[in-house]
């Protein structure tokens, strides 16, 4: 099973990746609107 994972790693990596950027993005737009 943790075998399995190390390929899956990279694209659960990603899209935390993601999801933080669009998030701070978000935030950074509020603030600015503020």
């Amino acid at each position: 099973m943790s075998m399995s994972n190390l390929t899956v790693s990279d694209d659960h990596y990603v899209f935390a990746l993601v999801v933080t950027a669009a998030y701070f993005l978000v935030l950074f737009f509020v603030w600015q609107v503020r």
